[in-house]
């Protein structure tokens, strides 16, 4: 008759894990519904494995303090009864819990003692989710040589055991791994790999996030078109599946693709829309990121501040709401600790809490330094952006008096396409950087102002400047620009990398806004354009 009662509980379990994602309510009533069973026939070894499914169901509805409470419940239970393979699931879920409230350095400990005790059984599914789960809390720490040691020891099982869906999955990882260290050929590589076997298990959602990394390679080589269709790719798939989660991040690569173009603005304003709609505010706070450059990009800096500051308010919220969660967290621990009278433990918990919160608040700090900063850096480059040059120029404009002049300076790299055509994307890249630093390091005088305005296009701006040094100043920026001997080959003729530099000199008081400055610089830069490039042209009011 017992042996009745647990088939018939441990079918619920089954089917309830089987719905778990589609419909966690009823997955939750079918759990609830055997532990119901298992507690009133004091099957204690029940009672814990539907306190794991009941975990489960908390899991798909990130209730992150509930999971780990009933976590707790469920762990005493297979302490008691020496159940070391429940231990091992608890201690793999709770990893999970602690690794959704960014408290990395308890979500390693739980995982790697589910791997330790794992030595002892030969379950290939639970080592392959326990050795993934490392490499994830060592990628989002940023310590990739490591994420990709469990990777790798996770590839092998998926050898051993024939796991191919999951297989995909990790070579996936793998890729973003080699993606952010910057090796793209190994990136699309294990792209690839995965690409080609999830086609074979049909899995359309998975099929199409790795479509969308193998476009953002193609992007960031410059494969602008090849990249379009992945993205496009993707984003029918994704979008037929109504998975919104994956589709956000198609659109802001579709987006950023096209940001020259007023059409990508469609893209960036889904894509918030999307994560709205779904709450996922990482995703939200990406988008708007990106609706601010977008605007930034077309000369709207008033809707690109506005933006932005949406962007920081809402990064605030979602910092304060993760120490909402450690908080949440805590007091279930707390809430353990004293049932079971573990004081010595719940002591030695809280002064480790107020070491992660004091360290915790400096990183905050820390990251709103960083935010302060990259709001008005351009990212290639680490010079000012266009946003900072703008603000400059219009505080100067603010606070002039009628003795003060400026000098702008816009500056343009002559045929820079012909140079990124012939040594791809990344030289490219490299040769912006150079120039920058080239310039950063001569610049007239300490106070003035040098920054990307877009693309390979840059603003110098000074006050300081009389008329004899602006033309002197202009002429020595074209000449230090050909020290780098930055060359590239161009119908088999070799061609040094070349400035063209159009400019005004004059009273502040003679310019009216940022605007007519920027336009009476670019009329200089054009007139060079037109008449032969590599030059300096300024115009003195």
């Amino acid at each position: 008759m017992e042996g009745n009662i647990s088939k018939k509980i441990f079918k619920l379990l089954e089917d309830a894990k089987r719905i778990v994602n589609s419909s966690p309510d009823e997955s939750y009533s079918m759990c609830r519904e055997a532990y119901d069973i298992s507690v009133y026939n004091s099957l204690l070894k029940e009672e814990g494995y539907s306190l794991l499914g009941i975990a489960f169901v908390y899991r798909s509805k990130s209730e992150t303090a509930n999971m780990l409470e009933t976590l707790f419940k469920a762990q005493e239970i297979f302490d008691s009864t020496g159940d070391s393979m429940g231990l091992i699931r608890v201690y793999n879920l709770m990893g999970v819990a602690y690794f959704y409230s960014f408290m990395y350095d308890k979500a390693l400990s739980y995982f790697l003692k589910a791997k330790d005790n794992l030595i002892q059984f030969k379950d290939d599914n639970l080592s392959l989710s326990v050795l993934n789960n490392i490499g994830e809390v060592y990628r989002e720490s940023e310590n990739h040589d490591q994420a990709l040691n469990y990777y790798l020891e996770a590839i092998s099982i998926c050898d051993r055991s024939g796991n191919h869906n999951s297989k995909a999955i990790i070579h996936g990882n793998i890729g973003e791994i080699y993606f952010v260290k910057g090796n793209y050929d190994k990136a699309l590589e294990y792209f690839t790999l995965s690409y080609n076997q999830l086609k074979n298990d049909n899995d359309n959602i998975s099929l199409g996030e790795v479509e969308n990394r193998i476009g953002r390679i193609h992007q960031t080589l410059g494969n602008d078109e090849l990249a379009a269709k992945y993205f496009n790719t993707a984003y029918d798939r994704l979008e037929k599946m109504d998975n919104k989660y994956f589709v956000i991040d198609v659109l802001i690569n579709i987006g950023l693709l096209n940001i020259e173009n007023t059409s990508s603005l469609k893209y960036f304003e889904k894509a918030f829309k999307y994560s709205e709609l779904i709450n996922a505010k990482k995703k939200s706070l990406e988008s708007l990121l990106n609706l601010s450059g977008f605007y930034e990009v077309h000369g709207n800096f008033k809707e690109a501040l506005e933006i932005y500051k949406r962007y920081c308010r809402l990064d605030k919220e979602i910092v304060a709401t993760n120490l909402g969660k450690k908080l949440e967290i805590l007091n279930v621990e707390l809430r353990f600790l004293e049932e079971t009278k573990q004081l010595e433990r719940m002591k030695e918990v809280l002064e480790m809490e107020v070491k992660n919160q004091k360290s915790e608040l400096e990183r905050i700090k820390q990251i709103n330094i960083e935010l302060e900063k990259k709001a008005y850096e351009d990212d290639l480059t680490k010079i000012p952006n266009r946003r900072r040059i703008s603000m400059h120029i219009n505080n100067l404009l603010t606070d002039k008096s009628s003795d003060d002049n400026i000098c702008v300076f816009i500056m343009d790299i002559d045929y820079f396409k012909r140079y990124n055509d012939y040594w791809g994307h990344s030289e490219g890249d490299n040769c912006l950087k150079s120039i920058a630093d080239k310039i950063m390091r001569n610049k007239c005088y300490e106070e003035d102002l040098f920054g990307r305005y877009g693309g390979e296009e840059f603003i110098y701006v000074s006050t300081s400047m009389n008329r004899e040094e602006a033309q002197i100043y202009g002429e020595k920026l074209r000449e230090i620009i050909r020290e780098l001997d930055l060359y590239y080959y161009f119908n088999n003729i070799r061609t040094n990398v070349t400035f063209s530099i159009g400019g005004i000199y004059g009273p502040l008081d003679y310019y009216k806004n940022l605007k007519g400055i920027i336009e009476s610089a670019d009329r200089e830069l054009y007139a060079i354009k037109e008449s032969g490039r590599d030059m300096v042209r300024i115009k003195f009011d």
